[in-house]
């Protein structure tokens, strides 16, 4: 019980911690989206108060079945796109400078030509600066860029794994690499003397 500015006792507020073990319980879809889900879940036991994530090397690299199967389904499209079998009812528009293209290869294509090298070009520069200079630079042009990131996230696929760290990271999760052994079980602890 703690006492309030009123005098009044009351029941201290319960504070929940999620643990989430992503190698036995990896999400079952966007690993975002389950993220925020589960989040809304446990407010409702208490006040959140920090939510973080474990797992091994491989899960990060694993690629489950969902997404493989959602990658096909798109490869699948972009075929039938190109060769001029399926048309979209509406052209594609790049979210970060608005243009129109008729296909997904080609908005792909414009956003590896036009916005990925030009984010590599104030990277580059960036990492040129030093002190307040590069901090100012990379307030202006870097950080907070949530179009870029966005469009990003929806066109290029990462180069390994499906970006689950990326994904819990951006909904506020703590996550961490445990190593490949298996962790320490509870049986081994020696019991207290009666």
């Amino acid at each position: 019980m703690v006492r309030t500015k009123e005098g009044i006792y009351t029941a201290k507020p319960k504070k929940v911690v999620i643990l989430w073990d992503l190698d036995n319980k990896p999400p079952r879809g966007p690993p975002y989206q389950a993220a925020m889900a589960l989040k809304k879940v446990a407010q409702h036991f208490g006040n959140l108060v920090d939510i973080s994530a474990y797992a091994n090397r491989h899960a990060f690299i694993h690629l489950p079945q969902w997404v493989v199967e959602e990658r096909r389904e798109r490869r699948r499209m972009d075929i039938l796109e190109r060769k001029g079998v399926s048309t979209p009812s509406e052209p594609y528009i790049c979210s970060v400078c608005g243009r129109k293209c008729k296909t997904h290869l080609d908005l792909k294509k414009h956003f590896r030509q036009l916005h990925e090298r030009e984010r590599q070009k104030k990277l580059n520069r960036m990492r040129s600066l030093k002190g307040k200079k590069r901090q100012r630079f990379k307030e202006r042009f870097i950080d907070g860029n949530e179009k870029y990131n966005e469009a990003a996230r929806t066109l290029t696929s990462p180069k390994v794994g499906y970006g689950l760290a990326s994904e819990l990271r951006r909904a506020g999760v703590f996550v961490k690499t445990v190593e490949d052994k298996p962790q320490e079980n509870f049986t081994n602890i020696p019991k207290p003397h009666s």
